[in-house]
């Protein structure tokens, strides 16, 4: 996927349709999984294992002599998250999106349905209106997004105690709702930034801003003023032949 710089759909064709990579990814006959089964199981590899492969290839390789440590370059680059521009009014819409969807699913979940009064059109449509509105109309429509998410959060917080105390299947139920409280965290941190800045005029902190409810790791990169990205900012080293011996990721727009 990293070196022909494929999607997760076209990922999910070739190792169905190519023997030889479904051979690399050692795929069992009639394995064919689809694209959000990848992006699930390529998100729970967590940094520290990269890390500790990244040690074992580079030990292997210089025990072979196949590099040198004796010339190395090193540089500082942006790696950029897979999201669209951070908009207060998108990152409100998506946290109610996100967790009607999770009580609409939790039948399936957890065997507990949950009955709720569903925000997710409403948000839409004054999302879309925030975008294409001028100043004096957005500070108009912001209470009522905001307030969207509010019902959002006190009808997910009813859900949890009524899946907890009905739920037969404890273990799944402690999975739904680890996730519905990890989305909650966030959406609060999303109403708490929004409201600072759109009613207090207040400017928030690159380092406590959160720029996308999927990716909250995303650092805010600022290399001019008017060139922002969103990523993560990453320094590297590489030797003669262009392995790279030394990988390290930073915290926010470190030096």
């Amino acid at each position: 996927k990293q070196t022909t710089q494929l999607s997760y759909h076209k990922l999910a064709f070739h190792l169905c349709d190519s023997p030889t990579y479904r051979a690399f990814a050692r795929l069992r006959a009639g394995q064919s999984p689809s694209k959000s089964s990848l992006q699930a199981t390529v998100r729970r590899i967590q940094p520290d294992t990269l890390s500790q492969i990244h040690r074992l290839l580079m030990s292997d390789w210089l025990a072979q002599d196949k590099g040198s440590l004796d010339a190395l370059r090193i540089d500082s680059t942006v790696v950029d998250s897979n999201i669209a521009p951070p908009l207060d009014s998108g990152l409100l819409e998506d946290g109610v999106r996100v967790l009607s969807r999770l009580m609409a699913n939790s039948r399936s979940c957890t065997g507990v349905k949950i009955r709720f009064v569903g925000q997710r059109k409403r948000s839409k449509s004054l999302a879309f209106r925030i975008f294409h509105a001028k100043n004096p109309e957005k500070d108009r429509l912001y209470p009522d997004l905001i307030r969207c998410a509010e019902i959002a959060l006190k009808q997910t917080a009813k859900a949890i105690e009524q899946v907890a105390r009905q739920a037969m299947d404890d273990k799944k139920a402690k999975v739904w709702i680890d996730e519905v409280e990890h989305y909650r965290g966030l959406l609060l941190r999303i109403i708490d930034q929004t409201q600072r800045r759109v009613f207090h005029g207040e400017s928030v902190p690159a380092s406590e801003k959160l720029v996308s409810l999927f990716e909250p790791h995303t650092d805010i990169i600022a290399k001019s003023p008017r060139k922002i990205q969103y990523g993560h900012k990453v320094n590297l080293a590489t030797e003669q032949h262009g392995f790279i011996t030394y990988f390290n990721i930073e915290d926010g727009n470190c030096r």
